[in-house]
């Protein structure tokens, strides 16, 4: 009980959400009965950019070259899907971030690190506001169930009998810490006033 109280407070932290599909999938379905599911669907693309800039940084040079056309290109979808006036999913960021994309874009930056700030804003309004609502709608319970279910198949396979009773042995069936990490304080953000 105590590794899947442990194993569940690492579940309901939205980084967590965020990168598990089965847990993302509820808190997504969520976000669109409310109506603000942009914001989700704004941070799913930033990463998808960010794993194929990633994916890209280790290929050879001409793959690079045959490839900055396309990451181009996405990078210009999500300025026109999320970012750019009367968007159709517009997302609520700040004034500042919203011109210094736009910046980037028209210079054909190719860079994902051109949206970490609106990331970052977006993922903070998330936490802050449709995650803390997620927490008190019906839909969290089929969430916690979702997960106790996801909990049970990581540590107890179908008829396995391990030689112990501890659970501590199988550590490699224990959910992970996220690896995003937007708590820290950007510089940005310190010198902030009204």
């Amino acid at each position: 009980k105590e590794e899947y109280a442990n194993d569940l407070s690492l579940a309901l932290k939205l980084e967590n959400v965020l990168e598990d599909p089965l847990l993302s999938s509820y808190f997504r379905r969520f976000l669109r009965v409310s109506f603000c599911e942009e914001n989700f669907l704004f941070f799913q693309d930033i990463q998808d950019l960010k794993e194929q800039y990633f994916i890209l940084e280790g290929a050879e040079e001409e793959i690079k070259e045959a490839m900055r056309p396309i990451l181009q290109g996405t990078a210009k979808k999500i300025f026109d899907k999320y970012i750019q006036p009367g968007a159709a999913l517009q997302v609520n960021i700040s004034a500042g971030v919203k011109e210094d994309i736009n910046k980037e874009v028209e210079a054909e930056t190719t860079k994902p690190s051109i949206y970490d700030a609106a990331q970052r804003e977006i993922f903070l309004q998330m936490r802050s506001g449709g995650f803390m609502e997620f927490k008190k709608h019906d839909l969290f319970n089929h969430f916690k169930q979702a997960h106790k279910r996801k909990f049970a198949q990581r540590n107890f396979a179908v008829g396995f009998k391990p030689k112990s009773n501890k659970i501590s042995e199988f550590a490699h069936y224990k959910l992970r810490r996220s690896q995003l990490n937007f708590d820290e304080v950007a510089e940005v953000d310190k010198n902030f006033s009204f």
